[in-house]
């Protein structure tokens, strides 16, 4: 995948996120997700180093949410669009 293949489906995968407000988008958000992984778009990974990922992102949520522009810090009641943020975030801090 080029670079501007990979820059166009961040782009979209940001866009989907931030719509997801049930489970049924999220469902879809998990999928394209998975495809995008298995076509090489996200580094390869164990599910051990996956679920590392979420841990540390989730011991730092607070900070995280303040320096990617998500607000003050994490709600005290995330939503399904949340959900869709913290998988995808997933992959990058694993």
């Amino acid at each position: 995948m080029n670079e501007e293949d990979r820059l166009a489906l961040s782009s979209k995968f940001q866009k989907q996120q931030e719509a997801v407000s049930n489970h049924e988008e999220l469902s879809d958000f998990l999928a394209d997700l998975l495809e995008a992984y298995d076509e090489g778009f996200f580094e390869e990974q164990s599910v051990t180093d996956y679920l590392g990922g979420m841990v540390a992102l989730l011991a730092a949520m607070n900070s995280w949410a303040r320096n990617v522009g998500y607000g003050p810090g994490a709600p005290e009641q995330p939503d399904w669009r949340w959900m869709a943020r913290l998988l995808r975030a997933a992959f990058h801090h694993s």
